[in-house]
């Protein structure tokens, strides 16, 4: 059970990573016409993990 939650709580860590990275490091420095697709694709992946690791938490997996 334990170790359910340290894995969960890391994939949350590695999610909220991601969006920050996402939003304020790799955003801005994408040419325009990019930035929305890699904005979204960063996000999504944050949003993915953040959502797996709820799961671990809560014992779904």
């Amino acid at each position: 059970m334990e170790t359910n939650i340290l894995i969960g709580v890391i994939l949350i860590l590695v999610g909220l990573s991601d969006a920050v990275l996402g939003v304020l490091i790799v955003g801005p420095r994408v040419p325009e016409q990019n930035r929305k697709m890699v904005t979204g694709a960063l996000l999504g992946g944050a949003v993915a993990c953040i959502a797996l690791g709820f799961a671990f938490i809560g014992g779904l997996l």
